[in-house]
Order: C-alpha cells, then structure tokens, then sequence
C-alpha cells in the first residue's frame, strides 16, 4: 500500500448505525479536535514569545541560568533559543 502524497484530498464519509449513541461520541470528538488544534495554536505562539523574551533578558545582561529559571528552561534551552 502506496502512502498518499502530502498535498492528497482525502474523504471520509461516516455510516452511523446506532445514531442516538454515536450523535454525543461525534459531537465529542469534534469538539476535542478542536481544542487540539487551538492547543497548538497556542504553543506555537508560546514558544514564540518565549525565544523573544529570551533574547532580550540575555540581551540585556541576564545569564542563561537566571533567564532559564524565570521562563522554566533549562540553561542548555535558553542557550539553543537565543543563538537561533
């Protein structure tokens, strides 16, 4: 079995035998899929803000060891953040 190409259109169409179950385990799974994807919405934009914040406390003078305990990084983090 060929795997799809990375830009394939795939289509999915649902058969729900049993409608009064499966409405509430559907809306559900909807819904966590949602959430899911604003989740990593926002840690994108987390570590986004966090390379920025980085950069400048290092900027100004604040060792890698102290700007990694204010943003919960490790030392070695803070150093792969700001020379990206």
């Amino acid at each position: 079995m060929a795997d799809l190409a990375d830009d394939a259109k795939v289509e999915v169409e649902l058969f729900i035998e049993n409608e009064d179950d499966n409405v509430s385990t559907l809306a559900e799974a909807a819904q966590l899929g949602r959430e899911r994807r604003e989740i990593l919405r926002r840690e994108a934009d987390l570590h986004a803000r966090t390379a920025v914040v980085a950069k400048v406390l290092t900027g100004e003078g604040y060792s890698v060891r102290d700007t990694g305990a204010l943003l919960d990084l490790t030392p070695g983090r803070v150093s792969q953040l700001t020379s990206a």
